[in-house]
């Protein structure tokens, strides 16, 4: 293997007339810490929490421009296999929430859409 990469180093070399290595190392993501990067998404925030017996559930999706298409569905499930689904769309921003009497002890809210060229899914959880 060591003389395979040095074969490639001396071929390298020849080719580019350069004698300067650079060797990189690839940081390790950190565990956890997710950050995508949108072109067109702006600020997004999903929200579920209970209240008096009802799950509390909101969804607030800005673009950077005010003529950006955001579509999609927000979908709440019970583990008691009890779903609620809901249909998004605006231009430019979409907010919503949405109250149902809670029958379950753990709810996951889900937002599988688009805005603009970015696809997107934002997930929480909630446990009575």
């Amino acid at each position: 293997m060591l003389k395979q990469i040095l074969c490639s180093i001396m071929v390298g070399t020849a080719i580019l007339g350069s004698t300067a290595l650079v060797l990189a190392a690839e940081t390790a993501p950190i565990p956890g810490v997710i950050s995508p990067r949108y072109t067109d998404l702006n600020t997004r925030s999903i929200d579920l929490s209970y209240s008096s017996g009802k799950i509390n559930c909101s969804l607030r999706l800005t673009a950077y421009k005010t003529s950006t298409e955001i579509s999609g569905t927000l979908t709440l499930t019970g583990s008691d296999g009890s779903e609620y689904s809901w249909d998004i769309d605006g231009i430019g921003s979409v907010r919503i929430s949405k109250s149902v009497t809670a029958t379950a002890d753990e709810y996951t809210l889900t937002f599988s859409g688009y805005c603009g060229s970015d696809d997107l899914y934002l997930e929480k959880s909630a446990t009575r």
